[in-house]
Order: structure tokens, then sequence, then C-alpha cells
């Protein structure tokens, strides 16, 4: 399928956006829901990398980036979180939640909003 782009899209990726529920007492809680599968292609820039966080020392977290067409940039917003990263043929290759940690976008010759560049990074809780 034609993106707009000579860029090849080969995988997807699930977007969950985020949704506030206040309760009777006043406590807010947070819930991710599927909004939409997008076309992206991700990369790894980091050598090495892994889930494990050693408050306050070391943080060795996964970070990939993620090339999204430009149609779909309003999928593409801190709050919402990626998961299910899926290649051509529905394998999963990278299973998430993801956090948006920076968004880049890029544009064209013609000044028109040609693809963005995501940062994302695998969330970790600390235990």
């Amino acid at each position: 399928m034609a993106y707009k782009s000579f860029l090849r899209f080969s995988q997807t990726a699930d977007i969950y956006t985020k949704q506030t529920v206040i309760s009777a007492a006043g406590q807010k809680t947070f819930t991710f829901t599927l909004s939409a599968t997008v076309p992206i292609n991700i990369q790894s820039p980091q050598a090495s990398g892994s889930d494990k966080r050693v408050v306050p020392y070391q943080e060795f977290i996964a970070i990939h980036e993620m090339i999204v067409p430009g149609m779909y940039a309003d999928n593409i917003d801190y709050q919402n979180r990626i998961q299910n990263i899926k290649d051509r043929y529905g394998n999963v290759l990278e299973i998430g939640p993801f956090e948006i940690v920076s968004i880049q976008p890029k544009f064209g010759f013609n000044g028109k909003k040609h693809h963005i560049l995501a940062t994302i990074r695998k969330v970790v809780e600390t235990s």
C-alpha cells in the first residue's frame, strides 16, 4: 500500500490511547484502549538493551526508533502506548507496552509532513 512515500513500512503497531476514569472516592485510574493499527518501520539504534532498572544508578531499558507515515500523525502522542509490533506476516516481534519518549516530525521538500520519527522505550515498573 502506498503511503505517499518511498519508504517501506513492513511492520505494524497497535496504538492504545489513555483514558482516565475517576471513581466515586475521587481516585484516578488509567486504562488503555486500542485505537488504531498503524504501519511502521522500526529500528534499534542501541547495540544492547534489556528490561532492567537498578534505581537510582543504572537504566538498561530497550529503546527503539519507529518511523510512521505522515498521514498517521494524529495517532502518535505522548499519552499513547504502543503494543504488539508485528512483521508483515503477523508474527509478533515486540510485545510491549512501549511509551513514546520523543516525537520528531520530518518534512519533505514541498513543506508537508512526510513521516514521523518517534523514539519509544519499554515501560518497566520499579520493584
